[in-house]
């Protein structure tokens, strides 16, 4: 719903961090692309495909959504990555495994543009992870599509909640503040802000959004900072934790109260398939 005028460079470094840390140079890339045309995504399959010479399969939109027909594309065009929202992923992949469908050439499994639960990305990492790479990215339109990835081993992985989304990557950096964008310790939440060469210019024609989100940075000078509105925490490891939205926060008698953290106690209670 909004512009986001990103510049070259900022794209271009996005790229340089598929490449990278996607090992993209290490496998013949061929994408099964399912993002809107209309949708940053979709620019980063671009990223990944094109500049490394690879193939994007464009996947009709009525078999994205029909299992059966999304791994006939998958077999039928040998696609080695797949990215998706947990929503698709988990229900396919949940497919795979029912019907015992091969899926030997996938490289790369990648949940993104939602949170991520513990129990699905578990469930994900045990059937698959022998078979291929599974992450879970993490990146807004503002700091040019990703910033992030989670690719830790199993016994590592939280028990509940949402699954991290990692390390700040290639050329960018993560902080993590309180509203007076003060850096807050380790396992204190506050509000995940972005800088590095993928932020974006601002919002196209709209100069006081443009202010109010992204501000001159504190912490060296001529950065500007991306303020996410999303809710985090750095873990022991240097890992950031995902919590939720700011603006989904609530507060009773003075206490701020995390709706995403009552969520995942409620999902923790046998019979609870999904909580809100």
């Amino acid at each position: 719903p909004k512009g986001v005028m990103i510049e070259h460079r900022s794209l271009v470094n996005t790229a340089a961090g598929y490449r990278r840390e996607y090992r993209l140079d290490q496998f013949p890339v061929r994408l099964l692309q399912l993002a809107s045309f209309s949708f940053d995504v979709f620019v980063g399959d671009i990223a990944r495909t094109l500049y490394n010479g690879g193939t994007m399969v464009i996947v009709p939109k009525d078999d994205r959504i029909d299992p059966s027909r999304l791994h006939h594309w998958i077999e039928q065009e040998q696609v080695t990555i797949f990215e998706s929202t947990p929503a698709l992923i988990v229900p396919f992949m949940e497919y795979v495994h029912e019907q015992e469908l091969d899926m030997s050439q996938m490289e790369l499994l990648i949940t993104s543009s939602d949170s991520c639960s513990v129990a699905d990305y578990r469930t994900l990492q045990e059937r698959f992870g022998s078979l291929f790479r599974i992450i879970n990215a993490y990146g807004v339109t503002e700091a040019a599509i990703d910033s992030s990835f989670y690719d830790e081993p199993l016994e590592v992985l939280p028990e509940t909640g949402h699954v991290p989304i990692g390390k700040a990557w290639l050329n960018a950096k993560f902080y993590i503040v309180d509203a007076h964008l003060n850096p807050v310790p380790v396992g204190v939440l506050g509000e995940l802000v972005i800088g590095g060469v993928g932020v974006s210019r601002g919002y196209l024609n709209r100069p006081e959004l443009t202010e109010e989100k992204f501000v001159d940075s504190p912490f060296a000078a001529g950065e500007r900072l991306y303020r996410t509105g999303d809710l985090a925490r750095w873990t022991e490891d240097g890992n950031v934790d995902f919590i939720g939205r700011i603006d989904n926060q609530a507060k009773i008698r003075g206490y701020r109260i995390e709706t995403g953290e009552v969520e995942a106690k409620l999902l923790q209670v046998k019979g609870v398939r999904e909580a809100v």
